[in-house]
């Protein structure tokens, strides 16, 4: 049996990476298959250079019972140099390479928003017309279950064919033309303009103070110069406009972990002074671009990976997102996935996300205006939406592990989340807990409380009464 495994790691040969050392166990468990290994990530730039060597790639795909997907997790999805990959199989229609093909997702992280990046890769693999067989999320230093591999031999081997959950990727070739802006001589523009429901929109220039950064990559994707002039005209006039094919970012994120003493990237580029003096000092970012396979391009991968530099700390607290995607809402899960999870990292607000499904440069050009007044008006009272458990849960879970689990290699969130999420209980939560477990250790008490049964008039009171107490003491205020 022959396996391909297509590997996402982007540490180079003389690094340890966990990734590659989970499959060479597998190799080592299963050593009558024949498992061939490209390292795509490390090797993306000769993917790029020599279509021999990609196409090579393909065919022995093509030939194989299998394939295996494996890579790291980076700031919710896959590294952007593998993502370049998937893209470049798109671009060039080579579906066919690797279509029927049985495959599985194995991927290694701290498991912070994995759920994100495993729904991306089911999202490609069903794209591909590939049989996704299951995946498997393994913590750094967790090794991969032996019958997960078992029940993935046991699926080729019976050609067992499992449901698809995703529907079939249909790419629009529509491109937005900004309408004419309609200056209206009698408007007092130092207010928002007011849009009146069923009513056309003005596209009045909105005049404000606050600092609005519109980010956009113009080269990966459909064309996207209607909707630079748009924002251009409808922008405030200290909005500054920057594509990221014209920073100074060499690469992507090459999983170094230098950062993760005094969050200093090791990369010598432009990246980090942008990133602080422009994206963290704006009171609104607009991020532009264009829809590739489910997500937005690698280029904005690369941005977003790049931003780990940082670690899990957040950088833009309060901050309004502005998100523009040339592309199509309804097969764009993992993009509304993504930056819910985005969002909730760094304690920021998306305050609206729009798509030019409509095809209609009208439409788009409303929602663009009206999503932007919303940004302005949210900015103006530091908004950010509540957060949920993609906020809570990654809190909870971050303590847990940096207090126990990871706390050497991210000695920056480390000394972060002990000062500002690490929650102790205070001496008044402790007496709280130590009498609310103590009266629970009496029958009459716990069938009052949980069944509703009755104990006597003076001892439910009394029950109440201590049980209040001891429920303002405990209760925490986040």
């Amino acid at each position: 049996m022959n396996i391909i495994i297509l590997n996402g790691t982007t540490k180079n040969i003389k690094q340890h990476s966990m990734n590659l050392a989970k499959i060479e166990k597998i190799k080592q468990d299963f050593p009558e298959i024949n498992f061939i290994t490209y390292r795509i990530s490390n090797e993306i730039k000769k993917i790029i250079d020599n279509e021999q060597y990609f196409f090579e790639i393909l065919e022995n795909i093509k030939k194989s019972d299998a394939v295996i997907w494996s890579m790291p997790v980076y700031i919710g999805l896959i590294p952007s140099q593998f993502k370049r990959f998937i893209e470049l199989v798109f671009d060039k229609d080579c579906h066919k390479y690797f279509a029927n093909k049985p495959t599985v997702v194995i991927m290694s992280s701290i498991k912070l928003y994995d759920t994100v990046a495993l729904d991306y890769m089911r999202e490609i693999c069903e794209d591909l017309d590939m049989n996704y067989c299951g995946q498997f999320s393994a913590g750094m230093l967790e090794p991969i279950d032996k019958k997960f591999f078992l029940n993935f031999l046991s699926d080729i081997k019976n050609n067992f064919k499992h449901a698809k959950q995703t529907l079939p990727l249909k790419p629009s070739q529509y491109v937005f033309q900004a309408p004419d802006l309609k200056q209206l001589s009698d408007s007092d523009t130092t207010q928002l303009p007011a849009i009146k429901e069923n009513s056309n929109i003005k596209y009045t220039p909105f005049n404000s103070a606050k600092k609005i950064v519109v980010v956009s990559d113009k080269l990966n994707g459909k064309p996207l110069d209607g909707y630079i002039d748009f924002l251009k005209r409808i922008c405030p006039a200290n909005t500054e406009i920057y594509d990221l094919n014209e920073l100074d970012i060499k690469c992507g994120c090459i999983s170094c972990f230098e950062c993760g003493l005094e969050n200093r990237c090791s990369i010598k580029d432009g990246f980090v002074p942008f990133y602080t003096s422009k994206v963290m000092t704006a009171d609104i970012l607009i991020f532009l671009g264009s829809q590739k396979d489910r997500f937005l391009s690698w280029k904005w991968k690369e941005f977003f990976d790049r931003r780990f530099f940082s670690n899990h700390i957040p950088t833009l607290t309060d901050k309004q997102i502005l998100l523009i995607v040339s592309g199509s809402s309804v097969h764009s899960r993992s993009i509304f996935n993504y930056f819910e999870m985005y969002s909730q990292l760094e304690k920021a607000n998306v305050c609206g996300i729009v798509f030019d499904d409509a095809k209609d440069d009208k439409s788009t050009a409303d929602m663009i205006y009206a999503n932007l007044r919303r940004a302005l008006e949210l900015a103006e009272l530091k908004y950010s939406n509540n957060q949920t458990f993609f906020y809570e849960g990654a809190r909870a879970y971050l303590n847990e592990s940096l207090e126990h689990h990871i706390f050497s290699g991210l000695y920056a969130d480390y000394n972060y989340y002990k000062k500002h999420n690490f929650k102790q209980m205070n001496f008044k939560q402790k007496i709280g807990k130590a009498i609310i477990l103590s009266l629970y250790e009496f029958k009459a008490v716990r069938e009052y409380v949980f069944y509703d049964k009755p104990c006597g008039t003076i001892k439910m009171k009394v029950i109440d009464l201590i049980l209040g107490i001891a429920y303002r003491l405990r209760t925490r205020a986040y």
